[in-house]
C-alpha cells in the first residue's frame, strides 16, 4: 500500500515577530516494513537554515530557522510511503515461549532497559491490579495472549474522548475516568505491560481510515470535515504542541464508544504502541482502535513515553496577545 501524507502547521501573529529555531519530526520512521519514497519540507517565510539530525532512538529531525521576522509562519511536511504489512505478531516462531515475563535475553534486556522501566508511580496499586487478569491469560497463551487482550480490552471498555488539555493522562487518571485520547491509551498499556515485564514503547504517527471518509459523503458532508483545524488564544511565547494541536481538533462528536463503532484517530497525528517480544522484534499494536499489525499504522517516531515526541515544537519571541492563533491540518491519502 502506498500513502501521500501532507501535515501543515500554520501560526498566526498580529504583527511580525522573531522566531527562533523550531523542531519538527521530518521524516516517518522506515524499516523492512515500511519505505519512504519521498519527502519535501516547504517552510514560509524561507529558512535560513535547515539541519537534517537523528535523536537518541533514530528518529529524524529537521532543525530548522526561519530566515525573517514575519506574522505568519507555516511549515508543510509532505511523505510518500510504501507500507508492506506488519506481521510478526501472527507468524508464530517455532521457537515460541509462554513463558512470564518474556525471557529477554542478557543482551536484549539490556537495550531494552528503559521500555521496561513504567514512566509512572502506581502508589494505590490501581494499574497493578488492573493488570492481573492479563496476567493470568498469560498461562494460555503466554505474552501474545497478554498482549491480544490488554488491547482488546482497552477498546471494548473504554471511551475516546478527544481533549484540548495538553499533555497526557497518568494511567491512574485513565484508568479512574474510563475514557482518553490515543495518546492516554498508548500511556496506559505502555505502563500496564511494562508492569508486566513486557518491553513496550510510545510511537506517533498517522492512522490510514477510509471510512472516516465514508462517513462524510453518508452524512452530506464536505470531505473537509475531516481535516484537524484549531484556533486558539495564546497563553505564552512558546509555541503550542503541534501533537496536541492536531488532536484537540478532532471534530464532534468529542466521546466515541469504542466497541462496536468505527476505527478512530484517522486524519490526525495518532499513538499507539510498539511491543517486543522474542522472536517478534517489535511489532505495532493501537489499543484505541484494537489493530495488531497491518498496513494502516504509517509510524513517525518512538519514544519512551509520549513527552519526547512532538511532531513540531519551537519558539518565537513578542508579546502574549501578539499570538493570533494557528491551524494544524493533516491528510492521508491511499493511491490506487
Amino acid at each position: 500500500m502506498i500513502y501521500d501524507i501532507e501535515h501543515i502547521t500554520e501560526y498566526r501573529f498580529h504583527r511580525p515577530v522573531e522566531l527562533g529555531l523550531h523542531r519538527l519530526t521530518f521524516r516517518p520512521r522506515d524499516g523492512h516494513d515500511m519505505r519512504v519514497l519521498a519527502t519535501e519540507l516547504v517552510v514560509t517565510p524561507p529558512e535560513q537554515r535547515v539541519d537534517l539530525v537523528q535523536d537518541v532512538y533514530g528518529n529524524s529531525l529537521a532543525l530548522v530557522l526561519p530566515a525573517a521576522q514575519a506574522d505568519r509562519l507555516k511549515i508543510t511536511c509532505r511523505f510518500t510511503v510504501e507500507h508492506l504489512g506488519s506481521s510478526s505478531f501472527h507468524d508464530v516462531a517455532a521457537s515460541e515461549t509462554d513463558l512470564m515475563p518474556p525471557p529477554y535475553s542478557i543482551a536484549e534486556r539490556l537495550a531494552l532497559t528503559p521500555f521496561l522501566l513504567p514512566s509512572f508511580e502506581d502508589p494505590e496499586l490501581a494499574l497493578h491490579a488492573w493488570t492481573h487478569p492479563f496476567a493470568e491469560a498469560a498461562q494460555q497463551g503466554g505474552p501474545r495472549a497478554v498482549v491480544a487482550r490488554m488491547c482488546e480490552a482497552i477498546r471494548a471498555r473504554f471511551t475516546y474522548a478527544s481533549r484540548e488539555a495538553e499533555g497526557t493522562q497518568t494511567p491512574q487518571q485513565t484508568l479512574a475516568l474510563g475514557s482518553g485520547s490515543c495518546r492516554d491509551f498508548a500511556t496506559l498499556m505502555i505502563d500496564a505491560l511494562r508492569v508486566l515485564g513486557i518491553a513496550a514503547r510510545f510511537v506517533s504517527g498517522y492512522l490510514y481510515c477510509p471510512p472516516l471518509l465514508a462517513a462524510a459523503v453518508q452524512a452530506n458532508e464536505p470531505a473537509s470535515t475531516f481535516a484537524a483545524v484549531l484556533a486558539q488564544p495564546a497563553e505564552t511565547v512558546v509555541m503550542a504542541d503541534a501533537t496536541v494541536a492536531a488532536e484537540a481538533a478532532e471534530p464532534a462528536p468529542a466521546r466515541v464508544p469504542l466497541a462496536p463503532g468505527p476505527i478512530v484517530g484517522g486524519g490526525f497525528t495518532h499513538a499507539w504502541v510498539q511491543v517486543f517480544l522474542p522472536d517478534c522484534g517489535w511489532f505495532p499494536v493501537d489499543p484505541t482502535n484494537n489493530l495488531i499489525g497491518g498496513t494502516d499504522l504509517i509510524r513517525l517516531a518512538v519514544a519512551r513515553e509520549a513527552a519526547e515526541v512532538s511532531p513540531l515544537s519551537g519558539m518565537w519571541w513578542g508579546e502574549p496577545e501578539d499570538f493570533a492563533g494557528m491551524s494544524v491540518t493533516v491528510q492521508v491519502t491511499a493511491r490506487d
